[in-house]
């Protein structure tokens, strides 16, 4: 593929490498899930991080977000019920059936680690 991009940065300064409505589609996997309540505004599913999001994607971008952390999954669930105009696709322990999406069967280092020791691994995709 020649239009990804990989970025590794503090995501706090994401919006001085994309433009506005340059980015189609953002992939956050098995963030840290930061479980503590008091924490909760540093998910990068946050409403703070999702509006950013917003800004560098363009008007009909789209959000992936895969955890096996059950707790993260669903606060992001209620952001994205909270934030987008529309929930694409929303489905806990995605491999408990047929995949629905080709570009599920990839799977990161970290998710082959945790479906090794047995834990579900949760998705969701909405409009940014």
């Amino acid at each position: 593929l020649n239009n990804v991009v990989f970025v590794r940065m503090k995501i706090e300064n994401i919006l001085n490498f994309f433009s506005e409505n340059e980015v189609d589609e953002i992939w956050i996997t098995f963030p840290d899930p930061f479980p503590k309540l008091r924490d909760a505004k540093r998910r990068l599913s946050a409403q703070s991080f999702l509006e950013r999001y917003r800004k560098i994607a363009k008007p009909e971008g789209i959000l992936h977000f895969k955890t096996d952390d059950l707790p993260l999954f669903l606060f992001t669930k209620e952001m994205a019920q909270e934030f987008s105009p529309e929930i694409l696709y929303c489905k806990e322990n995605i491999y408990g059936s047929p995949l629905q999406f080709e570009e599920l069967n990839i799977q990161t280092y970290y998710e082959k680690q945790h479906l090794a020791k047995g834990r579900t691994i949760n998705y969701i995709r909405f409009r940014l």
